[in-house]
């Protein structure tokens, strides 16, 4: 097992509409259903967690929708340094 940190929000909301799903991490997505938000939200999580190592996923089961967001364990690495670039990005 990767060893770090994995946080799961899940909820039974409606979920992102299955057209959006292949952009869902791209900048400016947005699901045309639905009002609201530029799209730069998962974006930027998703940038900011892979510069650190990790990975954000999005799944869909049985009426929940579900984003987990996995960082590893970072306390050897010169977290700071990952960060800064990572905002120097956005």
């Amino acid at each position: 097992s990767d060893p770090g940190y994995t946080f799961t929000v899940a909820d039974s909301g409606p979920g992102v509409t299955s057209s959006v799903v292949p952009t869902l991490f791209s900048a400016y997505a947005t699901d045309p259903n639905r009002s609201g938000g530029l799209g730069l939200g998962l974006h930027s999580a998703a940038s900011l967690v892979d510069e650190l190592g990790g990975r954000v996923r999005y799944g869909r089961q049985a009426g929940w929708t579900r984003f987990s967001i996995h960082i590893p364990d970072l306390r050897k690495r010169e977290v700071g340094a990952v960060v800064g670039r990572a905002i120097g990005k956005a």
